[in-house]
């Protein structure tokens, strides 16, 4: 007797374990469909992305629900078992109790409310959206166990048989928790500053109401012994996504095919101004802070005149991941973010069969800002802040992803943070060493260097240079700790290599210390270099280009063609020597589109940048003033030629204006939360 007892209690658990998991199935597959269409996979094509995205969120989510389901079956039958005590309470009756006995059922409400409360309390303590996620957690517990009670209590009121009164009872109960869970699924969207309408959150709560009417209906299925059709909801979900597994090999086949496939490393640096890198030999004063950086330079090629299209790292890196300009992608606002329908370099690669992974060291390009993307891994352990390098965190972590992806094609992005400010010293370059002054201490912060930047003589200018350049030292050993790697595993003729900056540094050229609000060389001019095996090592291009070519010459190098993607601009024409078809010279633009920034910020402009040849036109649309410089003549900017050459001047803001009006895409300004806000803070750009 006892036997079949523990036989039966042993069935159910699994019955009950594997109709969670099915459950999981289900929201998994609305939250795996919302991404697919917020992304936009469909409509491009991404098959194999669209598989792999139901599958691995289907499954993810059902083996989260299926481990929590055994392990509350499984504690539920040993306590039975071995405290026979608990039987009472763990008992389907005990829920018919507080159903229908109405002094239980105060009591019950009341537990609830004060748990509740107590919650509430709690969450006071919390900071930003982790107050309002504790919150609305909160809120959902009260939510969930009060309706489970008094739902319970309306149905077990009408049956009349004991027995059956306990089962309804129970799966009411069950019924109600579910549909709640339904609510505490918006109030995530809220916590998380989503938009309850977007299509993920949409279809993941559908997701959600689908498995509640699942698990109600399988659950009391069982409960009325109708084997056969509960048997079904339960194991169903679980058998199809087994299946889709088993056929993986076959639905998850790229559909895009790369006819050049060699791997890719991406080395982007943050605040590397191209005149603090040495890519074609050894500088007169001997600070050879890049020797690494010029061995990809004389193994490929370099650009002496590469224009970022944005002097902050955001909307730099999206313009170089989407190979669009900001006023397009949209990630151009100090609280906005890449959107999601953007088309980035890594979806591209992971349809084509590469594996994805990245490893970053600024919070301005996490996952939370949209750019993990396409990413199979995508790293933020370095993300430590101002206060320490984490050069060497990137590159250990990049090592190990190099290792583990080397026997297939890969793609893979180290971004280093070094050369950022805070400006620290680094023990093994001497050339910061003779200064004692009173930068040496907590004075050295670069919000507290602004604010006395009256006091900062030209000696105290000058170390903070010096550390700078001991940054850059310190990027490009570690840059070389990377090149070694390959150079160990045989990988140098499969695997290309580029290195970009986002923006560079001012060190008051033009009144400022960093960067953000001005769009002057120092800021804008960085340095680009690629080594791509197979072409053939090329003389440094001397003509202008824009860093958002990155995306264009990798999909023409690798021989990549998304459908239904419009065609893309390529440096490869111009490392091969081929002339430009339409006879002008190279034209590149940037921008700073911050003019709708808190005041704070100190960061409200619009500025607009178009060079052409040895002519360059600063758009200040926010005090409507034009400045032009020629840059042959005044390589730093210090004369205004804009009244002087009038007929230059004009031309060049008609190309300004044709551009800007031929540009489409997103002006939206982004809503992160409060966390954001403090990040931006800590590092200086609010």
């Amino acid at each position: 007797m006892n036997g079949n007892r523990t036989t039966s209690s042993a069935a159910t658990a699994v019955h009950f374990a594997a109709l969670l998991a099915s459950v999981g199935v289900v929201i998994g597959a609305g939250r795996g469909l919302g991404e697919v269409l917020a992304q936009g996979w469909l409509d491009l094509g991404f098959h194999r992305t669209v598989f792999t995205t139901l599958r691995d969120e289907a499954l993810n989510r059902a083996v989260a629900m299926g481990i929590g389901g055994a392990a509350v079956a499984a504690l539920v039958c040993v306590l039975r078992l071995v405290v026979p005590r608990s039987r009472r309470v763990l008992s389907l009756s005990l829920i018919s109790d507080i159903a229908l006995d109405k002094t239980v059922r105060l009591r019950a409400l009341i537990f609830t409310l004060a748990l509740g409360c107590v919650l509430m309390a709690r969450s006071t303590s919390l900071l930003g959206n982790l107050r309002l996620v504790y919150t609305s957690a909160a809120l959902s517990v009260v939510v969930f166990l009060s309706a489970a009670i008094l739902v319970s209590a309306w149905v077990a009121g009408r049956v009349r048989d004991p027995r059956a009164a306990s089962f309804s009872a129970t799966f009411g109960a069950i019924y109600a928790c579910g549909a709640g869970a339904l609510v505490g699924a918006l109030q995530q969207n809220i916590g998380g500053g989503l938009g309850l309408l977007q299509v993920e959150n949409v279809c993941g709560n559908v997701g959600v109401a689908i498995g509640v009417v699942l698990a109600f209906i399988g659950l009391r299925s069982l409960a009325r012994e109708r084997r056969r059709f509960g048997t079904t909801l339960s194991w169903g979900p679980l058998l199809i996504l087994l299946a889709a597994w088993g056929a993986s090999s076959f639905l998850a086949r790229p559909a895009l095919v790369a006819r050049n496939p060699k791997s890719v490393i991406l080395i982007g640096i943050d605040t590397l101004r191209a005149d603090y890198t040495n890519l074609e030999g050894v500088p007169a004063n001997g600070r050879d802070l890049t020797p690494n950086m010029r061995r990809v330079a004389e193994g490929g090629v370099s650009f002496r005149s590469a224009l970022s299209q944005a002097p902050w790292t955001m909307p730099a890196f999206a313009s170089i991941f989407t190979g669009r300009y900001p006023r397009e992608h949209g990630a151009s606002h100090l609280l906005a973010w890449l959107d999601k329908r953007e088309l980035a370099l890594a979806e591209i690669l992971a349809e084509a069969g590469y594996r994805t992974a990245g490893v970053i060291s600024n919070n301005q390009i996490d996952a939370m800002r949209g750019f993990a993307q396409g990413y199979d891994v995508y790293d933020d352990d370095n993300v430590v802040g101002l206060e320490q390098h984490s050069g060497s965190g990137v590159t250990d972590r990049g090592l190990e992803l190099i290792d583990e992806m080397a026997d297939e094609p890969f793609f893979l992005f180290l971004h280093y943070f070094d050369p950022h400010y805070d400006y620290r010293e680094s023990p093994d370059w001497p050339w910061a060493d003779s200064y004692d002054g009173w930068l040496l201490g907590a004075q050295n912060n670069i919000t507290n260097l602004r604010e006395k930047r009256q006091l900062l003589s030209d000696r105290e200018v000058q170390y903070l240079r010096d550390c700078y350049a001991e940054e850059v030292a310190l990027t490009d050993r570690e840059i070389g700790r990377v090149l070694d790697r390959l150079s160990e595993l045989g990988l140098e003729d499969d695997v290309a290599v580029v290195i970009v900056g986002d923006h560079g540094e001012e060190f008051f050229e033009h009144g400022w210390l960093g960067h953000t609000i001005s769009v002057h060389e120092e800021v804008m001019k960085v340095p680009l270099a690629m080594r791509l095996p197979g072409v053939p090592p090329a003389p440094p291009v001397d003509g202008v280009v824009e860093t958002r070519l990155v995306f264009g010459t990798l999909l023409d190098y690798l021989e990549l063609e998304p459908p239904g993607m419009p065609a893309t601009a390529s440096l490869l024409p111009l490392v091969r020597g081929d002339p430009n078809p339409d006879g002008e010279e190279p034209v590149a633009f940037g921008s700073a589109l911050l003019a709708r920034e808190k005041a704070r910020s100190g960061k409200r402009i619009e500025l607009y940048v178009v060079q052409q040849g040895k002519w360059k036109l600063i758009r200040d649309e926010t005090r409507d003033l034009d400045f032009l410089f020629d840059l042959e003549r005044d390589p730093r900017e210090q004369t205004d030629l804009a009244e002087a050459e009038p007929g230059r001047r004009d031309a060049l803001r008609e190309r300004l204006k044709a551009w800007i009006e031929g540009l489409s895409g997103s002006k939206r300004t982004g809503k992160l939360g409060a966390e954001a806000v403090e990040a931006l803070e800590a590092t200086g750009y609010l």
